[in-house]
């Protein structure tokens, strides 16, 4: 993942979604690969949060020999932070109060998934307004 794509898919996020305070992506191990924070001080303090969250799920899930977290959300009474996982790459986003936690975890998913391609990429948006005109197709055909 260029570091390039990286930002630019966050950039994309934070945009399309108004329920997106700031976000960071992350490498495999941890390392902190983008954000949309100025300050590199709070970038590393959300990154080294995220990073925590996802381990703590993890060792959870082992000890009840279940498969790996692919997704953590922990609401706060000011908003929450919401942690999704694939291919071994993470991205993390700090939220406004009460976010749709649904529509949150579909755009990272999406994040990581521009992040990662190497091909040219389709605005967060244009995903979004297709994914909504798929799901309307689908209730309208039931």
């Amino acid at each position: 993942m260029a570091a390039a794509d990286a930002a630019q898919a966050l950039e994309e996020l934070v945009e399309i979604s108004s329920q997106i305070e700031g976000a960071v992506l992350l490498a495999e191990d941890g390392a902190l690969v983008a954000s949309t924070y100025p300050d590199a001080g709070r970038a590393e303090r959300v990154a080294g949060a995220a990073s925590e969250l996802l381990r703590a799920a993890d060792e959870s899930q082992a000890r009840a020999e279940r498969a790996a977290i692919g997704q953590v959300v922990v609401e706060l009474p000011d908003g929450a932070v919401v942690c999704v996982r694939e291919d071994g790459r993470a991205v993390a986003a700090v939220t406004v109060k009460e976010p749709t936690v649904g529509l949150v975890l579909y755009d990272l998913r999406t994040t990581l998934r521009l992040a990662a391609d190497e091909k040219p990429k389709r605005k967060l948006a244009a995903r979004r307004k297709a994914a909504a005109s798929d799901a309307a197709g689908e209730t309208a055909d039931a």
